[in-house]
């Protein structure tokens, strides 16, 4: 990658401005063991500008197959998975540092607090998409979703 897309790359996906995108899903979220996991499918989900349209309209009766079975949304999304891994880890780590989330013994992630500091006016559309989201991973276990998405490792 040139030094021009790595710094690109940076500014788009910087930690300190979409840490808010996951704590977002966390703060509705009702833990599972292991919903830490989760977090590593929030932003190639909800950071898609081409999917954004097709999954706006999420709410308690929307099926993981509305994603899964949708070939141009399913198309890649390993390697969207990989692309975020460490912008992920990243985001993960600041806002457990900054005592936004707690992540606990089963890996089950809980939001301590919900004053959530600058949200960019860029990003009303992931924040949005990451509230509503976690509608549709509430039910189901873990591993059934990273099944369900074809993801066999992290």
């Amino acid at each position: 990658m040139s030094d021009f897309s790595k710094s690109i790359h940076t500014i788009y996906n910087n930690p300190f401005i979409l840490t808010p995108v996951l704590v977002t899903f966390y703060k509705n979220y009702v833990g599972l063991k292991n919903d830490i996991l989760l977090a590593y499918l929030i932003f190639p989900i909800v950071l898609e500008q081409e999917h954004i349209q097709k999954i706006k309209r999420i709410n308690s009766k929307t099926p993981l197959s509305r994603f899964t079975k949708d070939k141009d949304f399913i198309s890649g999304f390993y390697d969207r998975v990989e692309t975020y891994r460490s912008v992920t880890n990243l985001c993960l780590q600041y806002a457990i540092d900054s005592k936004y989330i707690l992540v606990d013994k089963n890996m089950s992630v809980k939001v301590i607090t919900e004053d959530v500091f600058f949200v960019d006016p860029l990003l009303k559309d992931a924040i949005e998409l990451s509230n509503k989201l976690y509608k549709v991973f509430r039910k189901i276990n873990v591993i059934n979703i990273y099944q369900a998405f074809g993801i066999k490792k992290l």
